[in-house]
């Protein structure tokens, strides 16, 4: 009786458990971004709805597309990024602010004089009033210049004919526009380069000749101050937005200034100020939805934001309402920011999101954003970092930043250095270990990627914590173990021993060492020449016991080599290696077995790795985005690379991020942990550091048959001198 007893009450428990976990599985997950993970907590803690936590908002749109969450809210801008990307997505309602009514937050206008017939070519020699260019992340260069590109798309201006100084697509524009208008007023900044800003001023004045001091708008409220050139300096035509209009033309001292205006329609066309015509609409941030689940989730929605929501007249009454704790919890992860002045707008019916997008504006993806067929063409290593990839293109085709990014799978960083040295593409962000191949391939740096403290790469020459008298000179012709040949490891030993007088660094450690074991030295991929390599740098590798069935060489840059990496290099000198060189970082091994052989030739007064940065080799950042010294496009990669990082790095509110896991995966294009970019000419003692560990390196490139040519001339003019 008692087995029977059991036996049904485990049924019963297994019952009740399935049911929860059925419940469970069936609950609305809302999607959360950072910043609101305290609420989260609070809105789980109630077993209402599930909340599922996102770095930021391109992952929650993901996760909507995908069904992973269930809604979510989003900035404007976040959804149009995402527009080109997903099909699942829908919008259920608009955030909107005072006045409620407005479809949208702001519609840009052009205005001309009454008297003008329309077209676009009568404006030749007119006088341009423009808004200016401020760090705003809604209005955004793209709707800033959308009247300019429609101007040359709809005249025979040729933007890519422009002859200019450096080439570069910013120039070209602005030299098209002062070529064409008369004394205009287009202030702000016209570049993130300060130096180059102020030349395109020096060099086109006419597009300032209009405005205040120093080039500056008329006033703060953007929109305004175009209007204020347009009707206090004579101006001919303006970009502006429909509602400063009609504030501005409100205004007492204005009210007779309306019937000399009117407004210049996309298709070139002329209406009254009374029946304006819009060019693009700003949307409002949204509130979306999977598709899948919209029709029950949208009736549960609206009960539970009823209290933020426009009224209508009528009550929510289809969804079953959460609890107060819930329901603040909800409100706070949807509504982070701005709750006391945003109502939630419903919609009667889902729509989806690129039909929602369309009735607002023309979003163009990144291919047709391409201008005189010039790109940064960039290297990615896997389909992850394509996807990226191509999202970071489409955001900077949104933003209006040029040249587009048009996205290269390579399979590995050392094809990306190749296929850079070889005009394949343009730019790639790699790891400081691949400094050195860099710069054998004739590369250098665009940027260095600023790196916290806490990540920063410190390289240390390790020895067994036993050993007594030796120096680093007294290292000649042991056995050495090192993460991989070629490495920031590898090149920081090679400085410390090298003759300052050659920069043939192969050389030098393989003359210097006895049997090692250095991952790489037997691919032609790392070696320039061949001159550098001797099996005995390999002697010291093993295969990983794992592994064993494996084919591969034991001096592999993979797994199936026991000794590869920084940890690896330290089972070397654990197994039979005498000197290790590596990078210092928390290892899976007791640092009480090692002890640091300081630069200066001192051992470390204490066993393990904590020493000070004195001690070691260098102290270098972890990463930099390298490109060809010869490539024509060099300024504009620049200007590229350093708008990314303004609108995509710094801004807190940015709607992607250059710098962050995508899609729950790290490290894609750059390191998680990079807070931003620093100039080539940067002066930081971190990259300082690095650029020192870098210039001895001879600029050859990998090929042989070039290192051969080099060597023969050189035969050549050796011989000549003797004979002399």
């Amino acid at each position: 009786m008692k087995k029977w007893t059991f036996s049904i009450a485990m049924v019963i428990l297994l019952y009740v458990g399935r049911r929860a976990n059925a419940q469970l599985s069936n609950k609305f997950k809302v999607c959360a971004k950072f910043g609101t993970y305290n609420e989260c907590q609070q809105l789980d803690r109630t077993n209402e709805i599930e909340c599922k936590k996102n770095f930021h908002s391109v992952d929650c749109l993901i996760n909507v597309n995908s069904g992973a969450s269930s809604f979510g809210s989003v900035t404007a801008e976040e959804a149009l990024l995402a527009n080109p990307f997903l099909q699942n997505v829908v919008v259920l309602g608009e955030y909107r602010s005072e006045p409620y009514l407005d479809d949208s937050v702001f519609q840009t206008v052009v205005l001309v004089k009454s008297t003008y017939s329309g077209g676009f070519s009568g404006l030749s020699g007119a006088r341009y009033c423009h808004p200016g260019f401020k760090y705003d992340l809604e209005v955004t260069d793209f709707l800033l210049k959308e009247f300019e590109l429609q101007l040359f798309n709809s005249t025979s201006l040729n933007l890519c004919n422009a002859e200019t100084t450096t080439s570069t697509l910013v120039e070209k524009h602005v030299k098209t526009l002062a070529d064409f208008f008369g004394p205009s007023c287009r202030p702000g900044p016209l570049t993130e380069d300060v130096s180059f800003n102020q030349q395109l001023k020096e060099s086109y004045p006419s597009l300032c000749e209009l405005c205040s001091d120093n080039c500056a708008p008329f006033t703060d409220q953007l929109f305004m101050s175009s209007l204020i050139c347009l009707t206090q300096k004579n101006g001919d035509v303006a970009v502006s937005s429909l509602n400063s209009v009609r504030n501005f033309f409100n205004i007492s001292d204005n009210k007779d200034k309306a019937q000399n205006y009117r407004y210049l329609c996309k298709n070139g066309t002329v209406t009254t100020l009374d029946n304006p015509c819009v060019w693009s609409k700003q949307p409002w941030d949204l509130l979306i939805a999977n598709n899948d689940i919209k029709d029950t989730l949208l009736p549960q929605v609206k009960v539970w934001l009823q209290s933020h929501s426009i009224s209508e007249g009528g009550s929510y009454s289809a969804g079953s309402p959460l609890s107060p704790t819930s329901r603040e919890s909800l409100i706070s992860v949807l509504m982070p920011e701005d709750r006391k002045f945003k109502k939630i707008k419903f919609f009667d019916n889902p729509v989806n999101l690129t039909t929602y997008l369309s009735g607002l504006r023309n979003v163009s993806t990144a291919t047709e954003a391409v201008q005189c067929g010039t790109t940064v063409n960039w290297c990615t290593v896997s389909n992850a970092e394509q996807e990226k990839c191509n999202w970071l293109a489409q955001a900077g085709a949104n933003r209006g930043i040029q040249p587009i990014v048009n996205c290269v799978q390579a399979t590995d960083k050392l094809s990306c250095i190749s296929q850079i040295y070889n005009g394949v593409v343009d730019v790639v962000d790699i790891d400081t270990n691949f400094g050195y191949l860099a710069r054998r391939n004739g590369l250098s740096a665009l940027a260095f990627a600023e790196t916290v403290t806490r990540n920063l790469t410190t390289v240390l020459i390790v020895v067994k914590s036993n050993t007594t008298d030796i120096n680093i000179e007294g290292l000649k012709d042991k056995k050495g173990c090192f993460p991989e040949y070629a490495g920031i490891e590898w090149l920081a030993f090679a400085n410390k021993i090298r003759p300052r007088s050659t920069c043939d660094l192969e050389v030098v450690v393989r003359d210097f060492v006895g049997d090692s074991c250095m991952p790489g030295a037997h691919s032609n991929d790392r070696r320039p020449v061949s001159n550098g390599y001797d099996s005995k740098l390999c002697g010291l590798c093993q295969v990983n016991p794992a592994n064993q069935g494996s084919t591969a060489t034991t001096c592999n840059t993979d797994s199936t080599n026991l000794f590869y990496g920084n940890e690896g290099a330290l089972r070397c000198l654990q197994s039979t290696g005498e000197f290790a060189v590596i990078s210092k970082n928390n290892y899976n091994v007791d640092p009480n077995e090692f002890r640091v052989l300081c630069a200066n030739g001192s051992l470390a007064l204490y066993t393990g790795f904590n020493v000070d940065q004195n001690c070691a080799l260098t102290v270098v950042i972890n990463s930099e985005v390298i490109v060809k010294n010869s490539n024509p496009k060099i300024k504009d990669l620049s200007i590229a690379i350093f708008e990314f990082e303004r609108w995509f790095g710094q801004d807190s509110r940015k709607p992607f991020e250059l710098f962050n896991q995508f899609n729950s995966t790290w490290d894609l294009l750059f390191k998680d942990s990079t807070p931003g970019l620093d100039s080539a000419q940067s002066q930081n003692q971190y990259v300082t550091n690095y650029k020192n560990q870098v210039s001895a390196v001879c600029s050859t490139s990998l090929s042989t048959k070039t290192a051969a040519s080099l060597l023969t001339i050189f035969l050549a003019i050796l011989s000549v001198r003797l004979n002399f």
